[in-house]
């Protein structure tokens, strides 16, 4: 057993599948047939699990005993009492937990406890003794032997229906029963989006954008400021300046809401409320998928929306088995934006050639330098980028022999411009505005967000014939990089993992290729480029998918 400080309880709660129940610690309570339960599950190979019971000490005889118990069992680690002060506790655990479950052999009314969980959107298994005032729902038990209230708790965390269904009924029972309602408070809103929300990050612009559609749509949002790590204080300079939307819908504390779609960065799904629960639009750029996530997702969503085709066949190849439903991302958001010079002028002789990423080595600028040595004019690279720990392009300039200026590196007849500070959306869009190509020779890509910017602003792509990309780049819309398999040489270290090799010949005969292709057949693919972006590409579109996606997971519920 383990008493522990606030962070290091948080963190507890967001690694684990946690199960909690509050109560006075007595006999009658039955928390020891709790600590039982979870070591049945723990026999069942079911490890990554806490069981959190907090209350007032009614009974230290029995207190004793029970700390004894879960020492005996060899659950130290994984049963946590909170004794103190526990009410301090009861709003980050019931935000927190993954299941209520109460074995309690008195039950003969809804305690104050159950209904918390009911409005936190818990779900519940509750022992049904017969005496209870009003039959519960789906989570009523009525065993208590630990092997067979175990296999309950494995078809929870297995099913995501069923976890739904519970939720919905316990709503419906909530609703239903006026005396039980009065003291039940859920929060008015549709869609809570949980993620980054405040800042130019592309994830940031990707939930701003979704919640905005989605209040375009007549759906009431709130926004929650949440990162992989855990929540923060979000920027509310940043929104005052360039989204007072977002500040004027965002919440200091996670409100529930019936629908919570999160997207962030590592995709942490635990601490979600809501009735239905939606990672997305999810990106993912390697054959491999790590199995901590795949079981994470199949435990505690309902579905995940996916940037593109390719990021549902990785999910469904590597055992996610919760719902998939390709969503694609908007790009119609530049639109708004004016056109804004550089702090610097770009060279006027010569092609422009231009490349957006974060220069990991899966976005393949290790190639594009070298195929730049073969085009036989007179051309300047842009590379916009960020500085990160996986990101080496200054010094391969240096290795490859390009002589560094004062804005920019040269070699031969050629120049690079590479841009490491952020740029606002009116300098990308004149980027865009001022090239003559963008290139992506990307070994793997979940959507390709530059090349459908690219694409809505008529200007040419050059990008590898496979990924994310795929399902707005084709040989009708864009020029294609042949390419091969090879093991992935990642950050993340995944086994077997793969990517797509472009072939180099092929990416210098690409480039040359747009740059020799008549005008007129070069825009009738611009145009053709431009089209399917719009009709398939807009934030409208994609809060629309959301939207069906949404009812179709209610619409499931047994």
């Amino acid at each position: 057993m383990q008493y522990l400080i606030h962070k290091e309880f948080l963190n507890i709660l967001q690694e684990r599948y946690t199960i909690c129940f509050v109560g006075d610690f007595s006999v009658e309570k039955c928390q020891h047939q709790l600590i039982d339960v979870i070591f049945a599950l723990k026999m069942k190979n079911i490890l990554n699990i806490a069981l959190v019971l907090a209350g007032k000490i009614e009974d230290s005889a029995y207190m004793t005993f029970l700390e004894q118990h879960a020492n005996l069992m060899g659950l130290n680690r994984d049963v946590i009492f909170i004794k103190e002060d526990y009410k301090s506790y009861i709003n980050i655990l019931y935000h927190r937990a993954d299941l209520y479950l109460s074995l309690n052999e008195n039950n003969c009314y809804i305690d104050e406890w159950i209904l918390k969980a009911i409005a936190s959107y818990v779900p519940i298994l509750f022992y049904d003794n017969g005496q209870i005032q009003h039959t519960l729902f789906t989570g009523s038990l009525f065993y208590k032997t630990p092997t067979q209230v175990a296999l309950q708790i494995e078809k929870v965390m297995q099913d995501s229906h069923l976890r739904s269904t519970l939720l919905k009924e316990q709503r419906k029972f909530a609703l239903n029963i006026p005396q039980i309602l009065s003291t039940v408070v859920f929060d008015n809103f549709d869609f809570s989006i949980q993620g980054p929300c405040d800042s130019t990050y592309s994830l940031s612009i990707v939930n701003q954008e979704l919640g905005q559609a989605l209040d375009t749509e007549k759906k009431k949002v709130v926004f929650f400021a949440t990162e992989g790590p855990g929540d923060y204080e979000p920027n509310k300079y940043f929104l005052e300046n360039y989204n007072p939307f977002v500040l004027s819908h965002l919440s200091d504390t996670p409100l529930q809401a019936n629908t919570v779609i999160r997207n962030l960065y590592p995709p942490r799904v635990s601490s979600m409320g809501g009735m239905i629960k939606i990672l997305g639009p999810y990106g993912w750029e390697e054959s491999s998928f790590p199995l901590e996530y795949v079981e994470q997702f199949n435990m505690r969503l309902n579905g995940i929306a996916c940037m593109s085709s390719y990021v549902a066949d990785v999910l469904k190849n590597n055992g996610v088995t919760v719902p998939l439903c390709v969503t694609g991302i908007g790009v119609d958001h530049i639109l708004r934006y004016v056109s804004e010079p550089l702090s610097f002028v770009l060279p006027e002789e010569g092609l422009k050639l231009l490349h957006i990423s974060s220069c990991f080595p899966r976005k393949g600028v290790d190639l594009l330098l070298q195929a730049i040595n073969y085009i036989p004019y007179p051309l300047t690279l842009i590379i916009k980028t960020f500085p990160n720990p996986h990101n080496t392009i200054k010094k391969d300039l240096i290795e490859l022999g390009w002589v560094e200026h004062t804005y920019y590196h040269t070699k031969d007849n050629k120049k690079i411009i590479l841009i490491e500070d952020d740029l606002s959306m009116g300098q990308i869009k004149f980027l865009y505005e001022n090239s003559d190509m963008l290139i992506a020779p990307s070994r793997g890509e979940g959507f390709g967000l530059p090349m459908a910017e690219a694409m809505l602003l008529e200007l040419p792509v050059v990008t590898t014939g496979y990924g994310g990309q795929m399902d707005f780049c084709s040989y009708e819309t864009s020029w294609l990089v042949n390419y091969t398999f090879v093991q992935a040489k990642t950050h993340m270290n995944l086994p077997n993992s793969l990517w797509a090799e472009p072939i180099l010949n092929d990416l210098i005969n690409q480039i040359i290729k747009v740059i020799h292709e008549p005008i007129l057949e070069k825009q009738k693919k611009v145009k053709r480029a431009k089209k399917v972006i719009q009709k398939y590409f807009t934030w409208e579109c994609v809060a629309q998918k959301i939207i069906d996606f949404e009812k179709t997971l209610t619409m499931c519920l047994k």
